[in-house]
């Protein structure tokens, strides 16, 4: 409507797959909207609507010298730009003064290196505070935790029965009652250590009901409860309590010495990076922003782009956030976003970042559009949503209009089933796989309506409809074999590190094994595998022979001594006797049950052939001998166990690039192993099936029927060795004397903002994954409480969704 030639608006948004939806949009909008011969449905193809990072890449082949890159630089795509870094750290950090790993391990050091060379702009903010700070931190991170604490509805509430439901003089309870009154006092009157330790220590045991004639034994009893186990939680958290101490006077001395590392290797990355002429991912964005910089160059942009529009901006991370502002100076902006599907934390998206962004716009005179209304799910299961995310997410929450007001049958359309009953979590999940495929199908068998999008009627739910979401990847791989058994066909579609795939690492096996005849490890795990089946069985008996073998030659090695050196040398104990390998063993033995004597004649044929094969080939060489892409399909989830076997020969292709001998490969490959490289799963569609996804991996992405399964599971938590803030600094973990782990106080304090962070994001992974289904949602646990379902608790309560309890029943779960 401004008249602006497409030439003249940058539009971005932050994945590949929403860029080329953004452009396909954006083109078919203009192209049914203007005349053939418009010079304006022309200039869209070359307009830059695109990824934030191709942006980046724009700017730093446009301005090199200012970017500080070389004019003619590739991109190191993710897989050789780990293995690449990796090596450059631990090269970097040899020239490390010895100090730093005095003060911490060599492993922390490494790691904490690498996590600040993730996000330099932050870093370089973090690292400008200074340790005069922390007093002043501590003291409001006091403050804060002590009025969270007791600023709670039901701290209140306890309070009050507490100082109204008195007993009798003598009363166990009655005396534990006036010993939580009296630590109520000492916080009121700022003795906070002192109120705490009292609270804390509250004994709940004895005290008679006759005591307390007006009935409030009980509820008294439930208040102290409820007091005692916030504060002992709030104590376990470290900040309503915190100081400054001996292991913060350690981390001020160690900071200068880390910045000195980090800035070090980060020179010295940056150095090989441009005598190489290369760069990855991350440096586009940061190498950009340097770029802008310069006002000549930011200029530039201005006089060509008059208009910007940013979609899924919650997405962004601060970096792109400063890159948007700097080109953004008198341009008309379009921000589109919903801070509620910001889940990509671990990618450095913050959702603060949009918030700001929201105030910001509408404080200059900008407009604010809220869309509320849902093209997606029908009324019904709008209504379950929306009450089932109003106590969820609080002032966050945003009631969704539906479109589609016609409802595909009665209802309900949510349900809830957990698993209850004893067992292991792995076997009552197997339950809850079976129980799940039992609901499925049920759909199925029972013809439940669906709205179908391209005809616009209703009809039949087809399996195809059905999508299966866990946060895990590990999850959807049981799913992936329980499923199809019950006769409901299932794909893992994608989602997690191709590398920890059990298919590819037994091909990663073969070729070690084949590289390395004698490593006994490699070559039992290869025997083990589906391309030979040994059973253990035959496996101890050759380990047996083996061990007969190394004597026998010990023993000879011994005579051979004696007989060379005489009696007083031999006599002497071997500190090195001969030792045979397994494979060896196999060679030598003149019968062999039926597996091991085909597992001989094949590793004998490969390594025959080692020279003349490249490692991809020798992979196929081996499947072919043994049958093993058979194997794979016979077995649950075997078109995804091909596609991630074929993704290894793709990858070890990849790994040929310049020399295809197989040490070389196989030291790339270990390389890449230590590295710790995550290897994208290759993607494989459902066809006709169940699609079983990450939640992550389904935004955007929609379905008639959403399960959304593994609600019970709780993430583990990991100290990290490092921890950053741009508007507080860093922290370290550090060890005591005895090598457990010591943590300052500004390291508690960046923990618990780390923590109350993935906590609101987890809530928003929760929406993104309801959200995605249609006409019907059904959630499941492998147990009655724990993890995400007791989040959604208050909102399932309050939408009326009924929980089906499903007995566990061990002798199915199998």
């Amino acid at each position: 409507s401004d008249g602006l030639d497409p030439l003249a608006i940058v539009a971005v948004t932050f994945t590949d797959r929403a860029a080329a939806e953004l452009r396909f949009r954006i083109r078919s909008l203009l192209g049914a909207s203007l005349p053939d011969g418009s010079r304006a449905r022309l200039t869209v193809e070359a307009a830059q609507i695109s990824t934030m990072h191709a942006l980046a890449q724009r700017i730093c082949r446009e301005f090199p010298e200012q970017a500080g890159v070389a004019p003619d630089f590739t991109i190191l795509d993710d897989l050789e730009g780990g293995m690449w870094l990796t090596e450059r750290i631990e090269s970097a950090l040899a020239a490390v003064p010895s100090a730093l790993f005095e003060a911490m391990p060599y492993r922390s050091v490494k790691e904490a290196i690498r996590l600040l060379l993730d996000d330099p702009i932050s870093a370089d903010a973090a690292f400008s505070h200074p340790v005069q700070e922390w007093p002043a931190l501590v003291e409001a991170a006091r403050a804060t935790a002590l009025a969270q604490l007791t600023g709670t509805a039901a701290w209140r509430e306890a309070v009050g029965i507490v100082r109204t439901a008195i007993g009798e003089e003598g009363d166990r309870r009655e005396s534990t009652r006036r010993q939580a009154a009296l630590g109520l006092a000492q916080l009121s009157l700022g003795e906070s250590a002192e109120g705490l330790r009292t609270i804390s220590s509250l004994n709940l045991v004895g005290g008679s009901r006759k005591a307390f004639p007006a009935g409030d034994f009980n509820l008294l009893g439930d208040a102290l409860k409820h007091l005692r186990e916030a504060v002992r939680g709030a104590l376990a958290a470290g900040l309503v309590d915190l100081e400054l101490g001996e292991v913060d006077e350690r981390l001020a001395v160690l900071l200068p010495e880390l910045h000195g590392a980090y800035n070090s290797t980060r020179e010295r990355l940056e150095s090989e990076k441009r005598a190489r002429r290369v760069l990855d991912f991350s440096d586009l964005e940061v190498h950009a922003l340097r770029a802008l910089a310069d006002d000549e160059d930011v200029a530039h942009y201005r006089a060509r782009w008059r208009a910007l529009l940013v979609d899924e901006f919650q997405d962004s991370n601060a970096v792109q956030a400063k890159i948007l502002d700097a080109l953004a100076g008198g341009m008309t902006v379009t921000v589109v976003g919903d801070e509620k599907q910001s889940i990509y934390g671990f990618r450095g998206a913050k959702a603060e970042v949009f918030e700001l962004y929201r105030r910001r716009i509408v404080a200059q005179g900008g407009q604010e559009v809220v869309l509320s209304e849902s093209f997606r799910s029908h009324a019904g299961l709008l209504a379950d949503l929306n009450a089932t995310f109003a106590p969820l997410l609080a002032d966050r929450h945003q009631e969704l209009i539906a479109i589609r007001t016609a409802r595909p049958g009665a209802g309900p359309f949510t349900s809830l089933s957990v698993i209850t009953g004893g067992g292991s979590k792995a076997a009552r999940q197997l339950s809850e796989a079976r129980a799940l495929g039992a609901a499925i199908k049920r759909l199925v068998d029972e013809g439940t309506a669906v709205h179908d999008k391209t005809t616009g009627e209703l009809r039949p739910v087809r399996f195809a409809d059905v999508a299966v979401l866990a946060r895990g990847w590990q999850a959807l791989g049981v799913y992936g074999e329980v499923l199809p058994a019950l006769g409901v066909p299932a794909v893992h579609t994608g989602g997690g590190n191709l590398l920890a795939m059990r298919e590819v690492k037994d091909g990663i096996n073969l070729l070690r094994a084949v590289n390395e005849p004698t490593d006994d490890v490699a070559l039992v795990a290869l025997l083990r595998s589906p391309y030979f089946a040994v059973d253990d069985v035959s496996l101890y008996q050759l380990a047996a022979r083996r061990a007969a073998a190394t004597s026998a030659a010990a023993t000879s090695a011994a005579a051979t001594s004696e007989a060379s050196t005489g009696a007083a040398a031999g006599s002497r104990k071997l500190k090195h006797p001969a030792r045979v390998s397994l494979w060896e063993t196999l060679e030598s033995q003149p019968e062999l049950p039926d597996a091991l004597g085909h597992a001989r004649e094949v590793i004998a044929s490969l390594l025959a052939r080692g020279r003349s094969l490249a490692p991809s080939a020798m992979l196929q060489a081996a499947d072919a001998l043994t049958g093993h892409s058979a194997v794979l399909a016979g077995l649950p989830g075997g078109r995804r166990r091909l596609a991630d076997f074929g993704g290894l020969i793709d990858l070890v292709r990849r790994m040929e690039a310049g020399s295809e001998d197989l040490f070389t490969v196989w030291r790339r490959l270990r390389q890449l192993l230590a590295a710790e490289v995550e290897v994208r799963r290759p993607d494989l569609a459902a066809a006709g099936a169940v699609t079983l996804l990450t939640i992550h991996s389904s935004k955007g992405l929609e379905w008639p029927v959403v399960a959304v399964a593994d609600l019970e599971r709780r993430e583990p938590s990991r100290r990290v060795p490092l921890l950053l803030d741009e508007d507080l600094g860093v922290a370290v973990l550090l060890e005591d004397d005895e090598g457990a782990a010591a943590e300052p106080a500004l390291y508690k304090i960046l923990r618990g903002r780390a923590a109350a962070r993935l906590e609101q994001e987890s809530r928003r992974l929760l929406y993104v994954a309801l959200t995605r289904a249609r006409d019907h949602l059904l959630l499941s646990a492998a147990a009655e409480r724990g993890g995400a379902l007791d989040v959604l608790e208050p909102g399932l309560l309050a939408g009326g969704i009924v929980r089906q309890v499903v007995e566990h029943d061990p002798a199915l779960a199998i």
